[in-house]
């Protein structure tokens, strides 16, 4: 995520300017125009075959300048010794040529960088796509809990008034039943009042005959319970000291768990702050993450029109490279031809006709003809190469503008 942060906001419509937000099978993106087949198989029969080192990508389509090499005049090595040829609309023409090779070569470079921006910031929009979706289904299921705990809520409400109502028919039920208890137990008070007379009347004349029985036997025991419990008495004041022994340890114990208890009732405090803050804080960010959505969706509206921007000023380039090709190969002949004609007629050693003069009028004319048609194209390349440069900003980005900025600087270069 950090390194998406870095690239977005330098490279400004570069990395962004792609629409994968609303589609995410979509392929990466070449800068080079797709061409048609039915469009182009005319103009590619009709062009010569490009250099080898105008291949841009493999895969995308050639758009680079069709250049014939300059025919040379059918002379032999005596005579191009002897009768040296001055071509500087050639030799300008060789050096736009490695220069629009150079171009082509850093706009190659410059359309790798893009496709790498591009997958990286494919691969954020993912990322940030499946924390969406974590986040909304967590959303979801806390308000399926909601909705479940006010439900529970509802049915505790019912039941407690259920409860109520069985509670207070428990308590008329229990008063008449008290009711009905104290009736019954003055009866059977009166029943056994009634009986207990009659008993103690027996009773009273058989205890006056096992009386004198029981004394005499009550004695002898009496001695032999006093001497038990005599021993009994010091073992109970042994148990004693070890019970109060015990009694001890346990307010001991005690004390410890009370100071237990006050450590756990303040860090129960201490997490109810803490929940509480992390509660504002998953606010705060939510806040956060509606801001970002809404400054992506700006930035990729911008890059959007800066892409289709670049991809205008890259088809008039690739018009203005075929305008160039055509006068080229139209003023490149027109000058070995003034070139031929302006040498003497004199016959070749190997038996080759000597070549007719032409005028140098009409020789000036296509070499000022090319220089008009090199003018405009010059402009239009260095206001491309600027807006290359503004939009493919990079961690590398001073490296690229100045690779950029070289061809234009250069000393004896025409752009």
């Amino acid at each position: 995520m950090e390194e998406g942060r870095r690239l977005s906001p330098s490279g400004g419509g570069a990395s962004a300017g792609f629409p994968w937000s609303n589609d995410a099978s979509a392929v990466l993106w070449h800068s080079t125009p797709v061409k048609k087949q039915n469009a182009g198989a005319s103009l590619d029969a009709s062009q010569p075959a490009a250099p080898s080192g105008f291949k841009v990508d493999n895969v995308a389509p050639r758009w680079a300048v069709n250049t014939p090499p300059i025919p040379a005049a059918p002379l032999c090595g005596s005579q191009v010794t002897e009768f040296p040829v001055i071509d500087p609309s050639g030799s300008a023409v060789q050096r736009l040529r490695r220069e629009l090779q150079l171009l082509m070569a850093e706009l190659k470079d410059r359309d790798r960088e893009l496709n790498a921006m591009a997958a990286s910031h494919h691969r954020q929009l993912h990322a940030w796509e499946r924390d969406r979706q974590k986040v909304l289904s967590l959303e979801q299921r806390c308000a399926r809990l909601d909705e479940e705990l006010q439900k529970r809520n509802e049915v505790i409400r019912v039941l407690t008034k259920r409860v109520w109502g069985v509670e207070s028919r428990k308590e008329e039920v229990q008063k008449e039943l008290s009711a009905t208890q104290q009736k019954l137990c003055e009866l059977e008070h009166k029943q056994q009042n009634i009986s207990q007379q009659c008993q103690d009347f027996e009773e009273k004349n058989q205890s006056l005959s096992s009386t004198l029985m029981a004394l005499s036997t009550k004695v002898g025991s009496l001695q032999v319970r006093e001497e038990e419990l005599s021993s009994m008495l010091k073992l109970k004041d042994k148990d004693v000291t070890e019970a109060s022994g015990h009694v001890d340890d346990l307010t001991a114990r005690l004390r410890d768990l009370e100071t237990t208890v006050t450590e756990s009732s303040s860090r129960e405090s201490e997490l109810l702050r803490d929940s509480e803050e992390n509660k504002r804080r998953c606010k705060e960010s939510r806040r956060e993450v509606t801001h970002l959505k809404e400054e992506l969706q700006q930035q990729v509206t911008q890059s959007s029109s800066q892409r289709e921007e670049i991809i205008r000023l890259k088809q008039e380039l690739q018009l203005l490279h075929r305008d160039l090709a055509c006068s080229v190969r139209t003023g490149g002949g027109a000058s070995a031809r003034t070139a031929a004609r302006s040498e003497p007629r004199t016959p070749d050693v190997w038996g080759t006709p000597p070549l007719r003069r032409r005028p140098a009028s009409r020789a000036r004319r296509t070499v000022t003809r090319g220089s008009s048609l090199r003018a405009p194209l010059t402009e239009t390349i260095r206001s491309a190469a600027v807006l290359c440069s503004s939009c493919w900003t990079s961690p590398g980005g001073s490296r690229v503008q100045q690779a950029a900025a070289a061809p234009c600087t250069a000393p004896g270069s025409p752009l």
